[in-house]
């Protein structure tokens, strides 16, 4: 990245957030530990680094809006001082971050981590920790964290960023400060990824921008490994399905170690199961069989969100066969309502 421009924000669907950020440091009210919470792909972690920048820099800016204009002073990197070309490098003493791809975040990176927010500032006024993908966080890691957060240091900010809030213990969520990072915006984030890849169709964006859970990276992913094509190709399998004339073996192949795939049928199915449940709405004072089939469209849902589950908690679990059981149970279902 180019060092002058480290004040700016890295996606524009941020800037919501980076105002709010600021307002509050200028209030004098800002806390001493924030927890960013959002999609996978929505850019967290990269929310986290700016704001980290900011601490960190000896002459700190404003955000930048989509059209250059400057929200105000106070959090945005000049990119240029000793401070911001030591984090851009990634050495910058008083910054450390937790960020890897292991399973978990253990005690020992956490103990680490609190003798580094006990120690002395070597260049900048203040010291950051960055937790990325908290939720990896074990119990005794949690706990251990838990007395920095319930004792914090003088300039000392602790900054955690995470998928999935639930899955972080209470008394770590209760010492933070949330906020929700979404991109709600979907024009602005077309416009994003159009500068990103080039031309794209709109009809296409909302595709993936939905299946995404509104997630602009994860769109971004995606298109730069040529998806459209998967999509293309599994949503006539689909409907071929539907209709009868694929089995279910055959879709089972098609799914079995795919995940995005997987996603798109989870998608695709939903969104049929709906217009269905819509339908027996609409018809169950008429037919007397619709509260069954409601009944039935709803159980499945549960049979849905059921696998899902399953397929993080049960170990070992015979995921070929556990596919399979899913689709024989909603080709029956949707052969009745049909």
């Amino acid at each position: 990245m180019d060092s002058t421009q480290s004040h700016q924000l890295p996606f524009p669907w941020l800037n919501p957030v980076a105002q709010q950020l600021t307002q509050t440091w200028q209030s004098g009210r800002f806390h001493h530990a924030m927890l960013f919470e959002g999609q996978q792909g929505i850019g967290k972690f990269a929310l986290s680094r700016w704001l980290a920048n900011g601490f960190m820099c000896q002459n700190p800016q404003g955000p930048h809006d989509t059209q250059g204009a400057l929200y105000t002073q106070g959090l945005g990197a000049c990119g240029q001082c000793k401070s911001c070309l030591l984090f851009n490098a990634g050495n910058h003493p008083d910054c450390r971050t937790i960020d890897n791809d292991n399973p978990s975040i253990g005690v020992d990176d956490i103990r680490q981590a609190t003798a580094f927010v006990y120690s002395k500032s070597q260049i900048a006024q203040r010291r950051v920790l960055l937790i990325n993908k908290a939720e990896k966080l074990t119990e005794a890691a949690a706990n251990a964290l838990l007395k920095t957060l319930e004792e914090p240091c003088a300039n000392v900010f602790i900054l955690l960023s995470c998928d999935d809030r639930a899955k972080l213990l209470p008394t770590i969520t209760s010492r933070c400060f949330k906020m929700l990072v979404t991109a709600t915006d979907s024009g602005l984030v077309y416009q994003w990824l159009v500068n990103q890849v080039g031309a794209l169709d709109e009809a296409t964006f909302n595709q993936l921008y939905t299946l995404s859970n509104k997630a602009p990276l994860k769109v971004l992913e995606w298109l730069q490994q040529n998806k459209l094509a998967e999509v293309e190709q599994f949503t006539g399998q689909f409907g071929q399905w539907l209709t009868g004339n694929l089995s279910n073996v055959v879709l089972k192949n098609a799914l079995e170690g795919n995940a995005f795939t997987l996603l798109l049928f989870h998608h695709l199915l939903i969104n049929h199961l709906r217009t269905r449940l819509v339908n027996c709405h609409e018809v169950k004072r008429q037919a007397v069989n619709a509260g069954q089939q409601f009944a039935a469209v709803q159980q499945l849902f549960d049979q849905m969100s059921q696998f899902s589950r399953d397929g993080l908690q049960i170990l070992g679990q015979n995921k070929s066969l556990a596919l399979f059981t899913l689709l024989n149970q909603v080709a029956s279902c949707i052969k009745d309502i049909r």
